[in-house]
């Protein structure tokens, strides 16, 4: 599947640096533990538009029918079958808070 979404047509969704910082972990001291350094190390993170890559996902032939465009609640007798984002609790709020 990510072959597909990096190979995606339509505008390229080309990775970009939010920067670097260090991870502080909140609370107490872990620096004690000999495999606690990656806490304390400076990172650069990566992220690409998520808005062009969904575009690219919905409009790729690859994914025809592979999406949930409106949440659903799905029941097998009296039971609630969650199965995605979309069949999810929050998600159901979100859209029928209007």
């Amino acid at each position: 599947m990510s072959a597909n979404v990096c190979g995606a047509r339509g505008r390229q969704a080309r990775y970009a640096a939010v920067g670097s910082g260090t991870f502080r972990q909140a609370g107490p001291d872990f620096s004690r533990f000999a495999d606690a350094d990656w806490m304390v190390k400076e990172y650069t993170v990566y992220y690409r538009d998520p808005l062009v890559v969904i575009r690219n996902m919905i409009s790729n032939p690859n994914f025809n029918g592979q999406f949930d465009y409106s949440p659903f609640k799905e029941f097998e007798g009296n039971l609630r079958q969650r199965s995605d984002v979309m069949s999810g609790d929050w998600v159901w709020e979100q859209a029928v808070c209007f």
